[in-house]
């Protein structure tokens, strides 16, 4: 059973962190470090702990900081409860809806969301610059809508990462001014080749979702209604094999099997 499980979350589960993880964790990366800026309960992170990578996690959300703790006890990994963007903030309100726990965020953008607490905001620039990191292997925003300014808060004349992940979703970003060609765009112009891995509009957060296709280029074809992943390295031979496992996925990630299985099940 525990084999049919690892077979159908590794290969028939949508799911771009763990084709991520599958081309870092062949490279030979010296102390290789992560920044997983809105954590949530570390379903990401963990393949990167258990690989022995230096990880630093931002979960400002108080149950899922909490249970994130919890999760990765036994895991040598920097946890943080602040917010991160644009802009250092001492105090800034955070938002939370009993509809999933996977959309906390600084921005008020579902009519479900209910105001939580008060959070620190720091920036990637300063955070890294206090924590003397020097590189990051591996960044993976989802923030809710914040992706784009997280990434503008990073000091990139002196940090470059070789992988990033971040999510879009027009309909959160264009109540701060931006979209997923503003994303695009900002990586682009520092010397990135990108991918976006396209999922159809959203009926409920929290539910089953289900994917499209990856986009390599013509990004002004995707439909503003739709979610998903943006994926950019600035490296040629990661972006090779990227596009070999993309490519090799794809087919059997668009019969949306998990999909239909959740709905069956519920």
């Amino acid at each position: 059973m525990n084999r049919l499980l690892n077979f159908i979350r590794k290969y028939i589960v949508p799911d771009e962190t763990r084709l991520i993880h599958s081309i870092l964790h062949k490279e030979s990366i010296v102390n290789p470090l992560m920044i997983d800026v809105g954590a949530c309960l570390g379903d990401v992170l963990m393949p990167f702990l258990n690989d022995k990578w230096i990880v630093h996690a931002f979960e400002p959300d108080r149950k899922n900081y909490i249970l994130l703790k919890e999760r990765t006890l036994n895991h040598s990994i920097i946890i943080n409860s602040k917010a991160v963007s644009n802009k250092v903030q001492d105090q800034a309100a955070f938002f939370s809806s009993q509809e999933s726990v996977g959309v906390g965020s600084l921005l008020k953008f579902s009519n479900n969301h209910q105001y939580s607490h008060e959070v620190a905001v720091t920036t990637l620039g300063l955070y890294c610059s206090e924590n003397n990191i020097e590189k990051i292997d591996f960044l993976k925003v989802d923030v809710e809508g914040y992706d784009k300014l997280v990434l503008e808060g990073l000091d990139w004349d002196s940090i470059k990462p070789s992988m990033i992940m971040c999510e879009y979703e027009d309909k959160k970003t264009k109540k701060l001014n931006y979209r997923m060609h503003d994303l695009i765009l900002l990586l682009e112009d520092r010397g990135y080749k990108v991918m976006v891995s396209v999922w159809y509009p959203l009926n409920k957060y929290g539910g089953a979702h289900k994917w499209n296709k990856f986009i390599y280029s013509d990004f002004e074809t995707i439909s503003d209604d739709t979610w998903g992943n943006i994926i950019a390295t600035n490296n040629y031979k990661l972006w090779n094999q990227l596009l070999i496992k993309a490519q090799s996925y794809s087919f059997i990630w668009s019969f949306n099997i998990y999909h239909f299985i959740r709905n069956y099940s519920n």
